[in-house]
């Protein structure tokens, strides 16, 4: 889809707690605005920072937030 997508695996896998910011609805998941494609991409850091879940990638089109 686009390189800052590509850099996204390796940057989670570094250190996922200084990405993003978390979302006001819920602490845990955490949000990171890829700015190129304009998407949101929504995780949430599991089993002591050991394992990151996937929530959804959200176009910034669109005026709600995802059902999490």
């Amino acid at each position: 889809m686009d390189e800052e997508l590509d850099r996204l695996p390796a940057r989670l896998e570094d250190r996922p707690e200084l990405i993003g910011r978390p979302v006001k609805q819920d602490r845990t998941v955490r949000r990171v605005y890829l700015k190129r494609i304009r998407y949101y991409f929504y995780f949430r850091i599991m089993d002591s920072e050991e394992r990151v879940e996937i929530l959804a990638l959200w176009h910034g089109s669109r005026h709600d937030e995802p059902e999490l």
